[in-house]
This record gives structure tokens, C-alpha cells and sequence, in this order.
């Protein structure tokens, strides 16, 4: 695979994520966003939304869920029939 091919996919992939956050409740987009994309630790993102590290843990799960599924119907297997990156991605077990 080419590397634009692979750049353009990875935008577009990082396009239609910031997409769906925006799109998804905040209860949820805000912890995924500050966990997942500014990389914050599960104590500091509970901390600055004032709400428990289990609740922040589900909050997470279930917007990690929301957007994996609407992640796996933007990005079918390619006409190979081979999983997209963000498939992959999308596959991809949470850890907590």
C-alpha cells in the first residue's frame, strides 16, 4: 500500500472520529475524548469532570462502544475483502 493511500486514510479515519464525537451525547464524547485523544489518566479525567473512576470507566466503555460501531459501518472490508484499518481499530478489545 502506498503511504498516501495510508496518510489519506488515517485523515479520513481521524475526520469521521471527531465526527461521531460531536455527534455522540457529551456524557460520553467528553471522557473519550479527554482519555483516549489528550491521553489523560482515568483519575484525572474523573477528577475534572467530578464524577468517580468507575463512573468515568463506564462513560468510557460505552462511548468507546458508540463509536466502534459507527467506526466498523463507515469502514466495510475493502473489495479484497480485507479488513480496513479502521476495522482493525474498531475491533480492537477496550482496556480499562
Amino acid at each position: 500500500m502506498h503511504y498516501t493511500k495510508i496518510a489519506s486514510t488515517l485523515i479520513e479515519l481521524e475526520t469521521r472520529v471527531v465526527n461521531v464525537l460531536n455527534a455522540m451525547e457529551p456524557l460520553y464524547s467528553e471522557v473519550v475524548r479527554m482519555r483516549y485523544m489528550e491521553g489523560r489518566s482515568g483519575e484525572e479525567v474523573a477528577a475534572a469532570l467530578g464524577i468517580t473512576v468507575p463512573a468515568m470507566k463506564s462513560r468510557a466503555f460505552r462511548g468507546l462502544r458508540l463509536l466502534r460501531k459507527e467506526i466498523k459501518y463507515t469502514y466495510p472490508a475493502n473489495e479484497n475483502g480485507h479488513k480496513t484499518i479502521a476495522k482493525k481499530i474498531a475491533a480492537r478489545p477496550t482496556k480499562e
